[in-house]
């Protein structure tokens, strides 16, 4: 029962870390920069420590996301960009506190996390696109009142091209100065619109990996049902999840024969401990995978549970 692939949304955080802007970002502090600062470091220490502890990760990551983000800013392409970048690495903590949960076995948290991971992402691309498309037609008005100058002027320019400079006059000169201004500020529209489009084009890209077709939380929801088939079909006690917990504890090794990675072991016993947490055999399990406990003890830990529920008056 593995969690959502990572590696995919891990990279993509990483290289949206730093988006490319039009012109130079004022340096002076703000609330967003300081926001998006506080959740990449709460993404980074909760990275450290998940492998360890994910549910001490998770609760990093939830402190982080305790905090309402601050509006998006709106005012030009510089603070929209910028308000874009707090508001993925916000869908990116939402995203990483799934995958805590997950490994912490807490997965009735997942679906939560991942719809809002998803939902942030979208409000911030489209509010982004409100602004680019604002910016992009004073581009487009500025690139049609240069190709205007330069069609008029077109039988000229083509003339003083074809002349060699060395027998140009001072009116030439002056002309050229001219052609060549216009030519510039020509480039840097089309080239100026080019870069929002493409820049565009990779947010929207970048949104979807938050938002995958089926959703994150579907995909969780199906994993929890098929679980819950399991313990409601346990023969020792149908749809009570302790004992299908105990069950699986005391037959861990044949139950998780197929599990390849040792982390994904790990990550069942969080889940037995979060379904049972009055169990005491469960973090045993836990401690047994980590190399921190014995077979031994473990057995013993399950005999004396299996004879504490014997003395246990039957249910009516």
């Amino acid at each position: 029962m593995k969690p959502i692939k990572r590696s995919i949304l891990a990279f993509l955080y990483a290289a949206g870390a730093s988006l490319a802007c039009v012109g130079l970002l004022a340096q002076q502090p703000s609330p967003t920069r300081a926001f998006n600062a506080k959740l990449a470091m709460a993404i980074s220490e909760a990275g450290k420590i998940k492998p360890e502890n994910p549910r001490e990760a998770l609760a990093i990551l939830e402190e982080a996301l305790a905090d309402d983000p601050p509006p998006f800013d709106s005012t030009d392409a510089n603070t929209a960009i910028e308000s874009f970048s707090a508001y993925r690495s916000l869908a990116h903590t939402y995203y990483e506190a799934a995958q805590a949960a997950h490994d912490s076995g807490y997965w009735e948290k997942e679906p939560d996390f991942y719809n809002k991971s998803g939902q942030v992402v979208n409000d911030a691309l489209g509010k982004l696109k409100e602004v680019f498309a604002k910016v992009s037609e004073g581009y487009e008005l500025a690139l049609k009142q240069v190709q205007a100058i330069l069609e008029v002027n077109a039988e000229d320019i083509q003339k003083l091209k074809a002349k060699d400079e060395k027998n140009y006059t001072n009116e030439d000169y002056d002309a050229k100065e001219k052609m060549d201004k216009w030519e510039k500020d020509q480039k840097e529209y089309q080239n100026g619109l080019q870069w929002f489009k493409n820049n565009l084009a990779d947010r929207e890209k970048e949104a979807k990996t938050y938002n995958p077709d089926p959703p994150f939380a579907d995909q969780v929801m199906e994993r929890i049902d098929r679980q819950m088939a399991e313990i409601n079909s346990y023969k020792a006690g149908p749809g009570d999840k302790s004992k299908w917990v105990e069950g699986i504890v005391a037959s861990h090794a044949l139950y998780m024969a197929n599990y390849t990675q040792q982390s994904d072991k790990i990550n069942l016993a969080y889940r037995l401990m979060a379904l049972a947490p009055e169990s005491k055999t469960a973090p045993i399990l836990l401690e047994l995978l980590k190399g921190r406990a014995t077979q031994a003890e473990l057995t013993k830990a399950v005999q004396a549970t299996a004879l504490a529920n014997k003395k246990k008056p039957a249910k009516k």
